[in-house]
């Protein structure tokens, strides 16, 4: 069984299920740049 996450909503309402593989490819996306730079360097900890 795949390992999912829930996700925090910015105005503290409900967040959705996600699997942890769809959410890091997600993160890593935000955290990046069109042309592959990271735009600040991503936090190490599993605080979701």
């Amino acid at each position: 069984m795949e390992e999912r996450i829930l996700t925090k909503h910015p105005q503290g309402k409900r967040g959705v299920h996600i699997s942890k593989q769809r959410y890091d490819v997600v993160r890593e996306a935000i955290h990046t740049y069109p042309d592959g730079n990271p735009i600040r360097p991503l936090p190490t900890s599993n605080t979701f």
